[in-house]
C-alpha cells in the first residue's frame, strides 16, 4: 500500500487532535482538518503532499535505528522497519520498527539532547507521555492495531560519549548520506536507553 491517499501511523496523531474541551467527532482540532485535506488532494493528484526528504535528523535516525538493534537489543527483537503493514479494509498503514511476540515497538533516536530529554521526562506516566508526545503515543497505538498486538514499547536512545568513535567507524557500510551522518556524530554527548510500555485494551 502506498502512502499516497492513505493515513499512516506516523501522522495519525493529527486525526486525534481536538479543539477546546474533550475530543469528540464534532470537536476535532485544526491538524485533523489539514490532514484530511492533504489526503483528499493526494487522491485527486496521485502525488504525495509532503515530498520525502533526507535531512540530517533523518539520516541520524535511520542509521542509529539499525546500530541500536545490532548492538544493544536482545535476540528476541525483530527489526521490521522496512515493512509496511496495512489495514485489511481501511486506507491506513504503518511501519513499526520492532516486533516481539505480543509487542510492537518503535525506536526514537533524537538528534538533539533537548528532544531526548523531553521524551524521557514524559515517561513518568502513560498519560503524561500521551500529552507531551502525542505523535509518539498515537503512532504506537496505530501500529498495535495494524499488527494485531496488545502491547507497545518505545525506546528513546542517544549514544554514550565513548561510543561515538565506534559509531563513526561503523558507518563505512552505510548506504545513506555519510557526510550528513558524520557531521552529527561529533555533537552527541549524552546517552540513555529508556523504554515505556503501553498496553492497548480492546473493548
Amino acid at each position: 500500500m502506498s502512502r499516497v491517499g492513505n493515513f499512516t501511523s506516523s501522522q495519525v496523531y493529527r486525526l486525534m487532535s481536538k479543539g477546546r474541551g474533550n475530543f469528540t467527532l464534532d470537536n476535532v482540532g485544526a491538524p485533523f482538518h489539514s490532514y484530511i485535506k492533504d489526503k483528499v488532494r493526494e487522491i485527486r493528484t496521485g502525488r504525495p503532499i509532503q515530498a520525502n526528504t533526507s535531512g540530517r535528523a533523518t539520516e541520524w535516525g535511520n542509521y542509529m535505528e539499525e546500530w541500536l538493534f545490532i548492538n544493544k537489543l536482545g535476540l528476541n527483537y525483530m527489526l521490521v522497519s522496512k515493512t509496511r503493514y496495512s489495514h485489511k479494509t481501511l486506507p491506513w498503514s504503518g511501519m513499526p520498527d520492532l516486533l516481539v511476540e505480543d509487542l510492537v515497538g518503535d525506536i526514537k533516536n533524537p538528534w538533539t539532547i533537548n528532544s531526548f530529554c523531553d521524551a524521557v521526562d514524559s515517561f513518568i506516566s502513560v498519560e503524561e507521555f500521551k500529552k507531551v508526545k502525542p505523535e509518539y503515543y498515537w503512532q504506537l497505538v496505530s501500529n498495535c492495531i495494524l499488527c494485531d498486538k496488545e502491547n507497545a514499547e518505545i525506546i528513546v536512545h542517544i549514544p554514550y560519549q565513548d561510543e561515538l568513535q565506534a559509531i563513526r567507524e561503523s558507518t563505512g557500510d552505510y548506504d545513506g548520506d555519510k557526510t550528513k551522518l558524520h557531521s552529527l556524530i561529533g555533537g552527541t554527548t549524552q546517552s540513555f536507553r529508556i523504554s515505556l510500555e503501553i498496553i492497548i485494551t480492546r473493548t
